[in-house]
């Protein structure tokens, strides 16, 4: 369901009732019916997944077009890893995010536990601190996730005794990374107020980190800790290379089933354009350099003529005048 919200090919996130058909379980239509402007935040969630791949693999060989991404989803590579991880992790966010904001009502701002006291230095002298207290407005980032996990999770109530596909169980795997993420990064802010900047009382809540940050930290995931699994029996994940323990797959690992395919030629059937034409970066020696992303078949260069301001002069007072010169640049396109 998920991904037929960018197949319907919505422009933008909007209210949608919970009858349109974007072939909804009885299970999500009964989450959606308790509050039909969710289905606007789940909207925005994915688009926001979307626009997070998009900026992650900008200069990429795979640069997560959005007919990539919606067709490379299911194939079980480690771009789908990342993918069901991003998409879970900005539901969360969304969702969380809407709570706090009183656009919901089903949830609304954190309900969180008293402050405590702390004991404190100051000049040599030990003292107790005055009680810090949780206020203004936490983002509800429990209820997001717990939501998240309900509305796109397709998994069995008794997951031991059922048989599961080893698809299945990296999509559940790779889902449960990205919501791990979201609770793994959200920060506690803190404002002290008191006479002379003294901290008598310091009220904190909890806060979201951006999701750029998120999509920073399963990026990081998906460059060095993505580990390619095949299932034994009684519905288990295990790394195909031994050297790997298994234990680490619960800890910061997103898994993969299947190779990813060759990004340098066109693949139609998954969105893939290849990389001819693509803009290179001459003299980098990043992933966006020509040496780097052209595959090794080299590049074209183009000379391409732009007018700019030039000889530009301030004049009292106050106004700036300039001339416009014609400039020669070179752009590179791999072949």
């Amino acid at each position: 369901m998920m991904i037929s919200i960018l197949e319907a090919g919505y422009s933008a996130p909007r209210r949608q009732p919970c009858n349109e058909t974007l072939h909804l379980t009885e299970a999500q239509y009964s989450l959606c019916q308790q509050d039909a402007n969710v289905l606007t935040f789940i909207t925005a969630g994915m688009f926001l997944s979307l626009a997070q791949c998009q900026h992650q693999f900008l200069e990429e060989r795979w640069n997560c077009t959005t007919e990539s991404f919606v067709l490379l989803h299911s194939k079980g590579t480690k771009e789908s890893a990342f993918i069901y991880s991003l998409t879970n992790a900005a539901v969360a966010h969304s969702v969380s995010r809407a709570c706090s904001q009183g656009n919901l009502t089903i949830c609304s701002c954190a309900n969180l536990k008293a402050g405590r006291k702390k004991r404190q230095r100051r000049d040599d002298v030990e003292y107790e601190a005055s009680e810090w207290t949780w206020g203004g407005c936490s983002d509800n980032v429990n209820f997001g996730v717990k939501f998240s996990q309900k509305f796109i999770d397709e998994q069995p109530k008794d997951l031991k005794n059922t048989s599961f596909g080893a698809e299945s169980m990296a999509v559940l795997h790779n889902s449960k990374m990205g919501r791990k993420v979201v609770l793994q990064t959200t920060e506690t802010k803190c404002r002290c107020h008191g006479p002379s900047s003294t901290c008598v009382v310091k009220t904190c809540w909890r806060s979201l980190a951006t999701f750029t940050s998120i999509g920073d930290k399963l990026k990081q995931m998906y460059e060095e800790s993505a580990v390619q699994v095949f299932k034994r029996r009684r519905n288990k994940l295990k790394p195909i290379d031994k050297s790997i323990e298994k234990r680490s797959l619960k800890v910061n690992s997103l898994v993969y089933l299947f190779r990813s395919p060759d990004f340098c030629v066109k693949h139609p059937d998954l969105g893939l354009r290849g990389v001819t034409g693509r803009q290179c970066n001459k003299t980098g020696v990043d992933v966006n350099s020509c040496r780097s992303l052209c595959c090794g078949r080299g590049y074209n260069t183009q000379l391409l003529e732009e007018t700019v301001n030039c000889n530009c002069q301030f004049h009292w007072c106050c106004f700036v005048t300039c001339d416009k010169c014609a400039v020669t640049k070179e752009m590179y396109t791999c072949k």
